[in-house]
């Protein structure tokens, strides 16, 4: 490709070098955020996309995903990997649908995280820390 073709990816959004790595640190940085609060066993990222990443500055981006996340077997306590935990069987195993908004720099940091749950409603984890449910 030449020109602006080579600069565009096919959804518009432009080509940045490393969106694997990126997508990979900002998905475990909103994993691990959901992992520290209110949950008794790990949860697993079942699936998982991109929305959009925005460079806001010199490797500096601002990126949001959308993502499911599923209860494990393991204990939050065990020290275990939650990608190397099964997913609990069953038909009501605690399930997630969220989103979050990353800040990527020179580090990571997850500025707002929200997950709705199939029977618990809704919670959220916004620029202040706090988290909670939302209704049901």
């Amino acid at each position: 490709m030449t020109g602006a073709e080579g600069s565009r990816g096919t959804m518009g959004f432009p080509i940045i070098p490393n969106n694997l790595l990126m997508f990979e640190k900002a998905l475990e940085a909103s994993l691990t955020q959901f992992d520290t609060h209110g949950t008794t066993h790990l949860y697993r990222v079942a699936c998982a996309r991109m929305k959009s990443v925005v460079p806001i500055g010199l490797e500096t981006y601002d990126i949001m995903l959308k993502f499911d996340l599923k209860e494990t077997q393991c204990l939050k306590n065990s020290g275990q990997n939650a990608q190397q935990c099964n997913f609990k069987a069953g038909f009501f195993v605690e399930t997630y649908n969220c989103s979050s908004r990353v800040l990527m720099a020179t580090s990571t940091l997850v500025t707002s995280l929200h997950c709705n749950s199939r029977s618990n409603g809704v919670r959220e984890l916004g620029d202040h820390g706090s988290w909670g449910d939302q209704g049901s």
